[in-house]
């Protein structure tokens, strides 16, 4: 079954679903490439801002809004 995201565009090309993903995969590795002296707590915290900014900023695609002609 598919996701309810599986049927919202991102982009001409490209389903919200698939740009979601893409966009979680690339943060994730640049900010694990960065050299930070944070504790683990800290890092924590840091990556569950990441997902939280990964998965909003494109929040307004998910609306009749945006997805309608």
């Amino acid at each position: 079954m598919q996701s309810y995201f599986s049927y919202l565009i991102s982009h001409p090309h490209q389903t919200l679903e698939k740009h979601l993903s893409e966009v979680d995969k690339i943060s994730h590795l640049a900010l694990s490439i960065k050299h930070t002296q944070i504790s683990l707590g800290e890092r924590e915290k840091l990556e569950l801002w990441r997902k939280l900014l990964v998965y909003f900023h494109d929040f307004g695609k998910s609306t009749i809004f945006f997805s309608t002609e």
